[in-house]
């Protein structure tokens, strides 16, 4: 898993971060070892680990200016209960129907990740400290953040010198 996680890297450490189950390795680059590894989804377990994680939990990660890691995800008791896949609903969709055209496959897409978000309408964020290895659920969204969806919009972002976030496709 760790080969297929996204990586962060700070000035001192590399953080991988595996964006289906939620597991973490931090690695400390001066000293070339494992510092520490953990799971920011504290009920999932190995069994739904061993499955292959569920689809799309963490939705972006970014390094900050301080050396910690933030990290935006969807709601742990959501995707727990109702693990949507609508990319591979739509990969199915079109295999199943050759002869769809794009603007049907396109709109049966928006309106099906439109659904989704209905029904789970939050942002959540966490910040990691690769020094500890401590995890801490944002009980605020950073400046510039959201906790509740908009289309295009809450799925990624971007920080800035100054603390703060920008929300929305990154240009």
């Amino acid at each position: 898993m760790p080969a297929a996680s996204k990586v962060i890297m700070t000035d001192e450490y590399a953080v991988l971060i595996q964006e289906r189950t939620g597991l973490y390795w931090i690695l400390s680059l001066e000293k070339a070892s494992l510092v520490k590894t953990g799971n920011i989804f504290k009920k999932v377990t190995p069994e739904m680990i061993a499955k292959g994680g569920f689809p799309e939990p963490i939705l972006c990660v970014n390094p900050e200016k301080s050396g910690t890691i933030l990290l935006s995800s969807i709601e742990e008791e959501y995707f727990l209960t109702e693990p949507d896949d609508v990319d591979r609903e739509m990969y199915e969709l079109k295999q199943n129907n050759p002869n769809i055209s794009h603007q049907e496959w396109m709109a049966t897409y928006i309106r099906r990740l439109d659904e989704v978000r209905a029904r789970n309408p939050y942002v959540i964020w966490y910040r990691i400290y690769p020094e500890s290895g401590k995890i801490e659920k944002l009980y605020e969204p950073p400046e510039g953040g959201t906790f509740i969806k908009e289309m295009g919009k809450s799925d990624y972002w971007r920080p800035l010198q100054d603390g703060s976030v920008r929300m929305g496709v990154l240009d």
